[in-house]
């Protein structure tokens, strides 16, 4: 090794230090956006790893995302977006079995899986969790209806209580059309 490539690490590791290469900061739209955005694993959790999800992506645009568990479970996929709208993504009605198997990357949608995700208003920041709970834990009922905070809140309760859970978020930026394709299909 020589002093060259010693001091192009030596700057690397400045500029990682120094906050370079920082997770980028999002100003909290709502109490919603808030609790997904910090919410974080606890002693009974366990790895959820996001293979591969956009960063960003224009309106109207499909979008899709891997992940792999480490324990097998069932797979919830809840969207906060920039006017602070809880939405559960997955499962839907066009696929309700959200059973997953450990260590099996999985794709949402499937490819095969004949339905898509598309982005859609409001163009901004969107919290997007993917929690995976033990089989017979329903988050599906705590998203069910009623004021969207308290539908968040119950949501997290019901992940905390769970005997083992895991958890995976990523932020989308979802972003108006480029100005020369607005117009055309």
């Amino acid at each position: 090794m020589n002093i060259k490539s010693i001091s192009i690490g030596a700057i690397a590791l400045g500029l990682l230090l120094s906050g370079c290469f920082q997770e980028p900061q999002y100003v909290h739209v709502g109490p919603n956006w808030e609790r997904l955005h910090n919410m974080t694993e606890g002693e009974n959790s366990f790895k959820v790893r996001l293979i591969s999800a956009p960063a960003k992506v224009e309106l109207g645009k499909p979008m899709r995302f891997t992940l792999q568990s480490a324990q097998a479970g069932q797979l919830w996929v809840v969207q906060v977006d920039p006017s602070d709208e809880l939405s559960l993504l997955f499962p839907n009605p066009l696929q309700r079995d959200n059973r997953i198997k450990a260590d099996i990357p999985v794709s949402i949608p499937p490819a095969d899986g004949g339905w898509s995700l598309e982005a859609a208003e409001p163009a901004g920041p969107s919290a997007i969790a993917f929690f995976v709970t033990p089989d017979g834990v329903s988050l599906e009922e705590a998203l069910g209806g009623g004021d969207n905070s308290k539908r968040m809140e119950k949501a997290i309760a019901v992940v905390g209580q769970a005997r083992a859970w895991g958890l995976a978020k990523t932020v989308v930026e979802v972003t108006e059309p480029a100005e020369s394709m607005k117009g055309y299909p």
